[in-house]
């Protein structure tokens, strides 16, 4: 059944509705689909209203895709630690339990703590945030966007690291997709440390006996993982804004 014009958007607008959402010959393809579909009878308001519904049932998906990768992690972590924690938890690295002695308990306890506030946030990126566009001063990288983005100015990206900022809003969102990609990276690492370590593999044996620390090696890589993971936000939040703008 086509669909008939009732709106007034224009082609210019449908574009860059497309375009905020696509990318490249993806664009082309489920548009030309609908066309093909609707007899050439497409208008742009019924198309922004697929799009829409398009769009919101792919971030349903990848929403449900990460919580699920993101428990599975945590579920491998506890699994892997598991092993051996109850028999010889001396050689727990875990610093809730190194320093402050928290015992299994206390560990699921303080994974919930964690992890629900963050796949909350999660869904606020997903489905609540809404990103600022309107600014006093056009950002020439990714870096001033974030930093008017925080705290409506240019130059104070570096409060970021001691001050919450202004548009808390953002913060959350951000929070939510870095910290959901970052424990699920470290998570997965964890556990194959865990497992290697626990069926002694000859090749990772001879890691350790090479890197001294294996953990030092862990943590340096998640800070890796999370300086990538929120740079990539940062940068995809900048091409965003171009789009837009």
């Amino acid at each position: 059944q086509p669909y008939l014009y009732t709106g007034n958007y224009s082609k210019d607008k449908i574009d860059l509705y497309v375009k905020s959402r696509m990318k490249g010959d993806l664009q082309v393809r489920f548009c030309e689909s609908l066309l093909l579909k609707c007899g050439g009878l497409l208008d742009p308001c019924s198309l922004a209203d697929i799009l829409n519904r398009h769009y919101n049932s792919t971030m349903k998906l990848k929403f449900a895709l990460f919580t699920f990768l993101l428990l599975f992690a945590r579920g491998c972590d506890f699994y892997s630690t598991s092993l051996w924690f109850f028999d010889n938890p001396t050689g727990e690295t875990n610093p809730l339990y190194r320093f402050f002695g928290i015992g299994w308990t206390g560990l699921i306890i303080a994974n919930i703590i964690i992890v629900g506030p963050v796949i909350y946030a999660f869904y606020y990126f997903y489905f609540r945030y809404k990103r600022p566009t309107n600014f006093s001063e056009v950002p020439k990288n990714y870096i001033e966007l974030a930093s008017l983005q925080y705290f409506d100015s240019t130059d104070k990206f570096y409060q970021i690291f001691y001050k919450t900022p202004k548009n808390k809003c953002v913060l959350i969102a951000h929070i939510g997709y870095v910290m959901t990609i970052v424990i699920i990276i470290a998570s997965f690492i964890v556990t194959f440390h865990n497992l290697s370590q626990f069926y002694s593999l000859n090749f990772y044996n001879q890691f350790r006996e090479f890197v001294g620390r294996p953990q030092f090696v862990i943590y340096g890589l998640m800070l890796l993982i999370l300086v990538v993971t929120y740079r990539h936000i940062l940068i995809s939040e900048y091409k965003k804004y171009k789009n837009i703008s």
